[in-house]
């Protein structure tokens, strides 16, 4: 029952990281009729100190490398993603969208956001059930971006820094929307560190978590209520 459940849910929602040197030596006897000259002596050569080991970084300093990793990935997505939206020849939606499928999608990892979204019943669902809900929520997720920086003009980010979680292996990174016009005033990514690098797995506008929207989306169809209006709309839509 509970399996059906979960089927019926998918359904519905598909719809909606030394050398050691020698001296020469003397053998014991009789001493030679000629005397032997004396043997000019080289003169030694003082021995070079030693390079002193690189001095391994302070904790703080290392801290400090470790969060600019993530800082300078989502550096590197926002400055190549407001540079094709305030290209001279604004891209049209289909643009844009394809833009985001392709240079954008990668820094993410819809399959953890997803897995996330549906907590405890993830262990229950069979992998074509989870093959279908990351697929749905990544286009959704893509498809609210897309609309929503369709509008973009004007407007510039500052960016906020990193925070390493303490086990060094997640982060919050953050920007500033300037002159947001409709947009969030802040925007926070939460990565962590997969197999292939920095992933974003989460991202927060104006506090507004993206998981927690779908989560709750989720819970709602599995409990056979009506979505949520707005479902399929990721936290930054309704900022108009």
């Amino acid at each position: 029952m509970q399996r059906s459940l979960i089927t019926a849910a998918i359904l519905l929602a598909s719809t909606g990281l030394a050398q050691a040197q020698y001296a020469p030596s003397y053998g014991y006897g009789y001493a030679p009729r000629v005397m032997p000259q004396p043997v000019p002596t080289m003169p030694q050569q003082r021995p070079q100190p030693m390079a002193a080991p690189a001095a391994a970084p302070a904790p703080e300093q290392a801290a400090e490398a470790a969060a600019d990793a993530p800082d300078a990935l989502l550096r590197e997505g926002m400055g190549a993603l407001l540079a094709f939206v305030g290209s001279e020849d604004k891209p049209d939606l289909e643009q844009l969208a394809a833009f985001l499928e392709a240079q954008i999608a990668p820094y993410f990892d819809f399959g953890y956001m997803a897995k996330m979204a549906a907590g405890p019943l993830y262990r229950k669902m069979s992998e074509e059930q989870r093959a279908r809900l990351t697929d749905k929520l990544k286009t959704d997720f893509l498809m609210t971006m897309t609309e929503k920086l369709g509008g973009l003009s004007g407007q510039s980010v500052r960016y906020l820094g990193s925070r390493l979680g303490q086990n060094g292996t997640t982060a919050m990174s953050s920007v500033g929307i300037l002159n947001p016009a409709g947009f969030p005033a802040k925007l926070d990514f939460r990565l962590y560190q997969s197999d292939d690098g920095w992933k974003v797995y989460d991202v927060a506008a104006n506090g507004r978590s993206a998981v927690v929207h779908y989560r709750q989306a989720f819970r709602s169809i599995l409990r056979g209520m009506t979505a949520p209006r707005g479902y399929g709309a990721a936290p930054m839509r309704g900022y108009r």
